[in-house]
C-alpha cells in the first residue's frame, strides 16, 4: 500500500540547509499497523507530511513516496486532492485544534461524507451516527449537534478517528493520537486503529513518542531518529530485544507503576543542518 523509498528532506532557511529525513526507507501493507517512533523533533511528523504531500514550503524531497502505482513527491495537485482523504487520513494530534469550534461536529463529519463517499441527507446523517457508534461515542445522535469545545479530550479524538474514516482512506494516519489521555483511554483508542486493520483492511500508521504503549497493537516498529530509521522489526521482537541503544533508551524511559525509577534518554539530538554520514546516535 505504503512503500516509502530513501526519502530525504532538506528544508531551506537563511544561510543553512535542515536535513529533517535522511534516507527513510519503510512501507504499511493492507490490514497492518505500523508504529513509527521517536521522540520530538526527530521527524515523525514530516514522514506524515511527506505521505499526504504537504511538505513545508523551501523543502527538497528526493527519494520516493509510493502508495498504489503511484508517487506521491511527483502528484500534480490535481492527484494530490484526489490522494488525500480517500487515499490517506490523518488523526492530528490536537483533535480540538483540528475541529471547527463554529459548526457542530455531525454537521463536520457529513461533510466528509458528501465529498468522499457522494451521501448527502438523512443518508448521510444516518452513517455519521454509525461512525460515532463504532468509536465508543455514547449516545451518538445527541453528539451529532455538539460543538468542539464541549467534548473532553477523549471524545474529541473519537471524533478525529470518524472524521478521517468517515473519507474511507486505504491508509489511516494517527499523530500522537493519545497525547494527554489517561492509561483506559488510550488503550481504547489505540484499539481503535488495530479494529480499522482487522476489519476494514486499512494500512494504519500509528505516530508515537511512546513505544511502549503503542506497540501492543503495531504489527511492526519504525524507530526514527534525527530523521534516520535506527531500527525496525516485528513489535514484539523490538520490545523483547531491541538492538539499537536509543531503542533501549526509549523503553526505559516509560513511566513504571511499580516504581521502577525511569531513566532519561541520555544526551540530545544532533542539528539536522547536515546529513549525517553515519548513525547520528553517539
Amino acid at each position: 500500500m505504503l512503500s516509502i523509498e530513501n526519502l530525504s528532506v532538506t528544508i531551506r532557511r537563511p544561510g543553512r540547509q535542515v536535513a529533517a529525513l535522511s534516507g527513510v526507507s519503510f512501507a504499511v501493507r493492507p490490514g497492518e499497523v505500523v508504529g513509527l517512533v521517536g521522540e520530538s523533533g526527530g521527524g515523525k511528523s514530516m514522514v506524515a507530511r511527506a505521505v499526504v504531500g504537504l511538505l513545508p514550503g523551501g523543502s527538497h524531497a528526493t527519494g520516493r513516496v509510493r502508495f498504489g502505482d503511484s508517487d506521491v513527491l511527483r502528484m500534480d495537485d490535481a492527484a494530490l486532492a484526489a490522494h488525500r482523504g480517500r487515499g490517506v487520513a490523518i488523526c492530528f494530534q490536537n483533535p480540538r485544534g483540528a475541529l471547527s469550534p463554529t459548526r457542530t461536529i455531525g454537521k463536520q463529519l457529513v461533510d466528509r461524507l458528501a465529498t468522499h463517499q457522494d451521501m448527502s441527507g438523512d443518508r448521510a446523517r444516518e452513517a455519521a451516527r454509525e461512525l460515532f457508534e463504532a468509536v465508543g461515542i455514547r449516545s451518538p445522535q445527541r453528539r451529532l449537534d455538539a460543538y468542539a469545545h464541549e467534548l473532553s479530550g477523549g471524545m474529541a479524538q473519537r471524533v478525529m478517528i470518524s472524521l478521517a474514516t468517515g473519507c474511507a482512506p486505504e491508509l489511516l494516519i494517527a499523530d500522537e493520537p493519545t497525547t494527554g489521555l489517561d492509561v483506559t483511554l488510550t488503550r481504547e483508542i489505540l484499539r481503535q486503529f488495530r479494529h480499522a486493520a482487522d476489519t476494514d483492511g486499512r494500512g494504519v500508521l500509528l505516530i508515537s513518542h511512546d513505544l511502549a504503549s503503542i506497540a501492543e497493537v503495531c504489527d511492526r516498529v519504525v524507530v526514527l531518529y534525527a530523521g534516520t530509521v535506527v531500527e525496525s522489526g516485528p513489535a514484539a521482537q523490538v520490545l523483547r530485544e531491541p538492538a539499537h541503544p536509543y531503542t533501549r533508551a526509549l523503553l526505559r524511559s516509560v513511566p513504571d507503576v511499580g516504581g521502577r525509577p525511569v531513566v532519561a534518554t541520555p544526551g540530545a539530538m544532533p542539528l539536522l543542518t547536515e546529513a549525517p554520514r553515519n548513525c547520528p546516535f553517539v
